[in-house]
């Protein structure tokens, strides 16, 4: 899952170094033309422009507003569709008056999960263990719900099936947003664990990822607004 995000952004890198070769290819035509042009306008008006750094600002900030365009909208077509269904939740294998967070073994870190009967899950941010109060303070008075109603890759969709818990949500990176599932088990109504994770386009082609990771529950509201406009 990661080395596949790292090619997405290598490939975004070499786009914008082929934008910046470009602009030196034109700057250089541009040049030329300039200086062995007949015309004295062209001349003057080149060289009041020029001391070439102000045209390769000028068409830098051209090409770089229509890669990032073109880019953005190509991305945002290719963006994965989620595969899981949203399906209300009404059972009682796992508490969701609150929220569910995830300790880093090496790094005073936690990851936080809210579920919601609606069927959304919403990544509540990783951040220090110090930092809780502060956190939970911005979920209390609305202004996370604010800030992650932005993004796509702060949603997802779970399902319980008996033991068995399974959420699918979009990553961030440079490239496409690219929907992953992730698949665990259930070992308490406060207590489950992630083992594995897979992209759905890539079953059958590649292994899942392996994963032990732990959520432990803990007791919270109000809890961030589910209300997005990316899953309806």
């Amino acid at each position: 899952m990661i080395e596949d995000k790292k090619k997405e952004n290598i490939r975004f890198f070499l786009k914008v170094t082929f934008a910046h070769l470009f602009t030196y290819v034109i700057c250089g035509v541009i040049n030329l033309y300039a200086q062995q042009s007949n015309c004295n306008i062209i001349k003057q008006y080149y060289n009041s422009l020029y001391k070439p750094n102000k045209i390769k600002i000028l068409v830098m900030i051209s090409l770089s507003t229509l890669l990032s365009v073109s880019s953005c909208e190509k991305d945002k077509n290719n963006d994965d569709k989620l595969s899981l269904e949203r399906i209300d939740y009404n059972g009682n294998e796992l508490r969701i008056d609150g929220y569910y967070y995830n300790k880093d073994p090496y790094r005073s870190q936690i990851s936080v999960f809210f579920l919601y009967k609606n069927g959304i899950i919403l990544y509540g941010g990783a951040f220090d263990i110090d930092e809780t109060n502060e956190k939970e303070e911005r979920y209390r008075n609305g202004f996370y719900a604010t800030n992650a109603a932005k993004y796509k890759f702060n949603w997802g969709v779970f399902q319980i099936d008996g033991t068995q818990i399974k959420y699918e949500k979009w990553t961030p990176g440079a490239g496409p947003s690219w929907a992953f599932t992730y698949e665990g088990v259930i070992l308490n109504d406060t207590t489950f664990v992630i083992t594995k994770s897979y992209r759905a386009k890539d079953v059958g082609k590649k292994a899942p990822s392996e994963h032990n990771w732990v959520y432990h529950f803990k007791e919270f509201s109000p809890k961030p607004d589910s209300t997005n406009r990316f899953i309806p």
